[in-house]
């Protein structure tokens, strides 16, 4: 009698016929499921036997010496060495395996902690990841590295940089000033410069005097160092995300060249370690050509040959490209000089440009008016405040304009760029900072009827980023999330980096 497959029935209903193997391998896949599940069974009740008889102190072969205090510990010395091939040298490699080690012969842990040796000991015995507090997290980290433990070792860094209050992570920073300087200084970096915590917090930590000045030096340094980079104004073509990364990048060389106390040859600086850490992850081509010949070439962090051919390149780039300032009528005059009947290009609230023409001016107490009425169907009529700048370029500068750079050309719908909406007319006349550049995502492509690119925020949320580094942003809403750019516009569009 068949048995009550599912898929048999299925098969009975529309009179197929059975394969003759099917009960067979039925019966098969079942079994093989028993087996597995016995087995899982099995394997945890030999782990519950190990961890219980791993717990009575009489099965214990080997002596710790732990911590400043040489508190006395016991443990079984071949499951502390399966987890660690260091601790299979120290338990096994001086001592002969059939004599049981005593206090004599134990092993010494004078840098580790006794709470982390606790965990650590319970791990071996049980196999078990216990809690980690942030009072513990370092220490343990510590002693993870020493003992070459790669599950521990992740865990303490994912518990340091999800840190959540300013006690936590002054107690953190503290309990990392007790070791050397040279082991974490360049995990504490990464955890200051790239931690969203720290950046919503650093006004928090400057403010809090006390618990900074007991920090050791180099941590106050870089913390300081960090605040000045973060509030320093400089020009929006040097405050590029690239540059910026190329800035902490070469401060992290420099504090870690400093500070450490290792001895290097006379060829080691702090451009080596640069070379060797973080080059390959640096967009150069995003930096201006003032910069490579000043900053970079100055900091001779990269063959001349190799400079030159990047600056070349950037060279040749510009010249296929415009800006933006060069096109506009900034100037007050410019614009009071347009007369009814002159021909002009309009930008829009969203990026737009639009071929217009002038045919009116409207006079009113606070400001001067200007009609103008598109050259195209539909004739959509604006009105513009010949006091605001950043609306009216000079005919055809842009609307005429094709697609000449090269990068652009090869931009296909979905991509991601970097665009600057410090031009967008909203937000030209809301906020006076240098710079709002901001990932978006390319709606649609130049073409033959439009020579502009459509671009859509990635996320509206990262529209207020520099409310979160403690800045006072601009309102939400006056942010755009469909944006119009053109692709020669060197100011406004570039390429994502790496």
């Amino acid at each position: 009698e068949a048995l009550p497959f599912r898929s048999h029935k299925r098969r009975s209903s529309n009179n197929a016929p059975v394969p003759a193997n099917r009960h067979r391998r039925a019966f098969s896949d079942s079994a093989a499921r028993r087996a597995s599940v016995t087995a899982s069974q099995e394997a945890t009740s030999f782990s519950q036997n190990i961890c219980c008889i791993a717990t009575h102190e009489s099965t214990h072969d080997t002596v710790f010496i732990v911590g400043a205090e040489r508190l006395r510990y016991t443990g079984v010395g071949f499951l502390f060495a399966a987890q660690s091939n260091v601790w299979y040298q120290q338990i096994f490699g001086n001592h002969d395996r059939d004599r049981i080690r005593t206090a004599e012969t134990a092993v010494i842990l004078s840098d580790i902690t006794p709470d982390a040796f606790e965990f650590l000991r319970n791990y071996c015995h049980c196999g078990v990841l216990g809690v980690i507090s942030f009072d513990l997290v370092v220490h343990l980290l510590y002693a993870a590295d020493k003992f070459l433990i790669a599950a521990i070792s992740e865990k303490c860094k994912r518990k340091i940089k999800s840190v959540a209050n300013l006690t936590d992570w002054f107690k953190v920073m503290h309990a990392f000033g007790k070791y050397d300087t040279v082991q974490f200084q360049l995990f504490v970096n990464e955890c200051v410069y790239n931690s969203k915590f720290v950046v919503r917090h650093l006004d928090a930590i400057m403010a809090d005097r006390q618990r900074l000045e007991a920090l050791p030096s180099w941590q106050t340094q870089m913390i300081e160092s960090f605040h000045r980079l973060k509030c320093e104004k400089l020009s929006s073509r040097r405050f590029s995300d690239e540059y910026k990364k190329y800035e902490i990048s070469k401060h992290f060389c420099q504090q870690y060249v400093h500070h450490s106390h290792h001895r290097y040859d006379e060829d080691s600086s702090w451009q080596r370690v640069m070379q060797h850490r973080y080059l390959a992850n640096i967009d150069f081509s995003q930096f201006a050509v003032g910069e490579l010949l000043s900053d970079v070439r100055d900091d001779q962090i990269m063959p001349e040959s190799v400079l030159l051919d990047l600056v070349n390149k950037k060279v040749k780039e510009e010249k296929q490209c415009f800006r933006i300032q060069d096109v506009l009528l900034s100037s007050r005059t410019q614009r009071d000089a347009l007369k009814i009947g002159d021909k002009i290009d309009v930008r829009l609230e969203d990026g737009n440009w639009r071929e217009a023409v002038v045919y009116g001016r409207l006079k009113r107490a606070n400001h001067d008016v200007l009609k103008v009425r598109e050259c195209e169907p539909p004739r959509h009529v604006f009105s513009l405040p010949l006091a605001l700048d950043g609306f009216i370029a000079a005919h055809k500068s842009v609307t005429q304009r094709k697609v000449h750079r090269e990068c652009m050309k090869r931009v296909q719908v979905g991509d991601v760029v970097i665009v600057n909406l410090k031009y967008c007319p909203p937000i030209r006349h809301v906020d006076e900072r240098d710079e709002q550049w901001r990932r978006a995502k390319v709606v649609e492509v130049a073409n033959e009827r439009c020579n502009l690119f459509k671009v859509c925020l990635v996320n509206q949320r990262q529209a207020n980023d520099r409310e979160e580094d403690g800045d006072n942003g601009p309102n939400r809403n006056a942010f755009p999330r469909i944006f119009h750019v053109h692709p020669d516009s060197v100011d406004e569009i570039r390429l994502a980096g790496p």
